[in-house]
């Protein structure tokens, strides 16, 4: 019952911001800055896992033949599971609409060098103290 409603809620969501961005699309003045737009390539991301989710939910399901199914299925699945980890970027359409996370988003842009020097030291740091670890095991 709960992952039915997980997929029903999940359905009416993807129906909802498909719709928004056709809508949007109708009404943008030049069609090619919309689409080579960074925001609204994030949200065309956000949306297409889920329709190629079914598209190969429909291809596994409508195998003639059960050797030629069992056979693609689990590739068919991988694939799928590939999608279903791209909805993350349903968050970054939210960005638009908060302004929290839009003032985050400035912000790592912002500071964008000093979180990769920041991210080296962590780095370093655990490559040499696993190194550490691993000698004082042995």
């Amino acid at each position: 019952q709960e992952e039915y409603f997980f997929e029903v809620a999940e359905a009416v969501f993807v129906g909802w911001f498909s719709f928004e961005y056709v809508i949007r699309f109708i009404a943008a003045p030049h069609k090619f800055l919309f689409v080579k737009g960074v925001m609204n390539v994030i949200d065309l991301l956000g949306i297409l896992p889920y329709f190629m989710s079914l598209v190969l939910s429909l291809v596994t399901v409508t195998g003639t033949e059960k050797d030629e199914q069992t056979k693609y299925q689990s590739e068919m699945r991988r694939i799928a599971q590939i999608f279903r980890i791209m909805r993350i970027l349903r968050i970054f359409k939210l960005a638009r609409h908060i302004t929290g996370l839009r003032t985050l988003g400035l912000t790592l842009q912002h500071s964008y060098k000093e979180l990769g020097l920041l991210m080296l030291v962590v780095i370093m740091g655990m490559l040499i103290f696993s190194g550490m670890a691993y000698v004082g095991e042995k």
